[in-house]
């Protein structure tokens, strides 16, 4: 039809439905609604099924960006109270180390995190990756790592 095209060649009309979306969502309703067209579906009905395709891929990635940015705030929050502990000389900056804890089944990048810092990092220093220095987990999306902090004089006292 007439609507003009928005990315991908997908109609114009969509675009708000589609604003929100990564690249290879949008390249992957592009390929959908080429299919549709040649199975020789309206115009009206691809529109209609074009827009809850990219309903349900919205809700999906406010899903992971909720999770991803909750998670890195756990993390920012517990370094800030370590941070504070120090500047309120409860504990020295250099009786702390932070330890790179990974689940049973992390991604290849994370789960070589732990064995590239074996003595953890100070409360400073960033964690050595195959990715470069990072202070901290939330690598990637749904990234379920976790620092532990551990002092000297208290090995035993881990967060």
């Amino acid at each position: 039809g007439g609507l003009g095209a928005a990315a991908g060649g997908l109609p114009l009309a969509v675009l708000p439905a589609i604003l929100f979306l990564t690249g290879p969502q949008v390249r992957t309703l592009a390929r959908q609604w080429d299919a549709w067209t040649e199975e020789g579906l309206t115009e009206e009905h691809r529109l209609r099924l074009l827009r809850q395709q990219a309903e349900r891929l919205t809700r999906i990635r406010q899903e992971l960006l909720s999770q991803s940015l909750t998670e890195t705030a756990l993390a920012t929050g517990a370094q800030t109270q370590w941070a504070a502990a120090v500047q309120q000389g409860t504990v020295r900056a250099m009786d702390v180390r932070r330890f790179w804890r990974t689940r049973t089944k992390a991604c290849a990048l994370c789960a070589e995190i732990p064995a590239r810092n074996p003595d953890g990092r100070g409360l400073t220093e960033a964690f050595q990756t195959s990715q470069g220095a990072v202070m901290q987990p939330g690598l990637h999306p749904r990234c379920q790592c976790w620092l532990t902090y551990v002092t000297q004089e208290n090995p035993f006292f881990a967060l």
